[in-house]
């Protein structure tokens, strides 16, 4: 929710919800504003295409994301660049 709450330069909403579903939690974040910017840093540390050695403290919250989800059976996506809104999310295995 920081991630998304930084990501809108100009103030705007912020929506987060949960739920446990077919053996699977999945956790979703969405901002909408008239201004929405996400860091290419952030957004390749999300999708899991930034190289460990390459992180930076920036994008940590982002990588923790990612790999929480992938180390855990699950995946994480984040909206495209282009959309007029953010929304990222992670998919665990239930326990």
């Amino acid at each position: 929710a920081l991630i998304a709450g930084d990501a809108l330069v100009r103030g705007g909403r912020l929506d987060i919800g949960a739920e446990i579903a077919n053996g699977k939690t999945e956790i979703a974040v969405r901002a909408e504003g008239p201004r929405i910017v996400l860091d290419p840093e952030l957004r390749s540390a999300f999708n899991g295409t930034t190289a460990e050695a390459d992180l930076t403290p920036r994008a940590a919250a982002a990588w923790l994301v990612h790999s929480l989800a992938t180390d855990n059976g699950g995946t994480a996506m984040v909206s495209a660049g282009d959309a007029d809104f953010l929304m990222f999310g992670a998919t665990l295995a239930a326990s």
